[in-house]
């Protein structure tokens, strides 16, 4: 992740800025930010409403409660393998073509110069940046020759068994940023985590041909603490929030694998 990869890992990326509700203001200037978002290459506009329910625990039962629509809309290239996708408190940043982390924090900085422009923006409360990378053993390899053996969990110690799902969880903290690490083993092929279904976009090919035992490394760093907003003077100090961020993950990622992992993705071996 800190070195451009020849056969790299990485399947999808999410960077995303939590910001103070404007729902009524997006609606208002929504043919200003769409022009905004079209002027930096992201021209497949899609608008949608989707029904909120809230959970409630009432005499002892589980029931759904409709609390009112909420207003999304998408702003993807051309090839739908990056979007955009606007809520009422939060924007993200999302693709199944990761490059590099400069020419996404590029992009990410873009979106957030269009919204400085066009809503009353106040303060911003958290900063996410995701990576999913799927561990493809190639035949007659493992998933424990690319991960290091604290992450193989019981599989590492069951003789005579195979491993159909191995989930380990870490939370981690430093300073104001956290990172929550997920290692998952599995049988099957590489797909989206429950929470990331629905995406509206497909993964590259070399990963959707994938069949077999994989892991999937996810990393999930943030930082929760309010920034004020005052417009586009804000942005540089919020992407060295994502910068400080990448970092924090890249750390995680090479502590995870082996050098032989990294020599197959370099295309060394």
């Amino acid at each position: 992740m800190g070195e451009r990869l020849k056969n790299a890992p990485v399947y999808f990326v999410i960077g995303q800025v939590r910001f103070n509700p404007v729902p009524v203001p997006i609606r208002d200037n929504i043919e200003k930010i769409q022009e905004g978002f079209r002027r930096l290459g992201y021209t497949d506009y899609r608008p949608q409403t989707l029904q909120q329910m809230q959970i409630v625990l009432e005499n002892g039962r589980v029931t759904e409660r409709p609390i009112g629509p909420v207003d999304i809309f998408e702003f993807a290239n051309a090839e739908r393998t990056e979007l955009f996708r606007l809520e009422p408190a939060q924007l993200s940043l999302q693709t199944v073509d990761y490059q590099t982390f400069a020419g996404f924090s590029q992009a990410l900085a873009g979106g957030l110069e269009v919204l400085a422009g066009n809503l009353p923006l106040d303060f911003i409360e958290r900063v996410g940046l995701r990576f999913l990378d799927a561990v493809m053993p190639r035949e007659g390899e493992d998933v424990a020759d690319y991960l290091h053996e604290q992450l193989l969990g019981l599989s590492a110690l069951a003789d005579n068994l195979t491993t159909t799902f191995s989930l380990s969880e870490t939370l981690m903290r430093r300073g104001s940023d956290s990172i929550l690490a997920r290692v998952v083993i599995q049988e099957g092929r590489v797909g989206f985590p429950p929470d990331l279904e629905g995406v509206g976009m497909e993964i590259g090919a070399r990963f959707r041909n994938f069949s077999g035992r994989l892991a999937i490394l996810d990393n999930d760093a943030f930082y929760t603490e309010r920034m004020r907003f005052h417009g586009v003077s804000t942005i540089p100090s919020v992407m060295e929030t994502f910068k400080r961020l990448r970092n924090l993950i890249d750390e995680v990622f090479q502590k995870s694998v082996t050098e032989k992992a990294f020599e197959v993705w370099r295309g060394e071996d």
